[in-house]
């Protein structure tokens, strides 16, 4: 378990940021999109 623990730490903060770097331009993408559609 505790093995488990330090690679899941030392993958943590990579991870995070990839998928929060991810997220964030796709909900930008979704933003912009919806904004398109109102403005339609």
């Amino acid at each position: 378990m505790e093995k488990q623990q330090n690679k899941k730490q030392g993958k943590s903060p990579v991870f995070y940021f990839a998928a929060f770097c991810i997220f964030s331009s796709f909900f930008g993408i979704l933003k912009k999109n919806y904004v398109v559609w109102g403005k339609v």
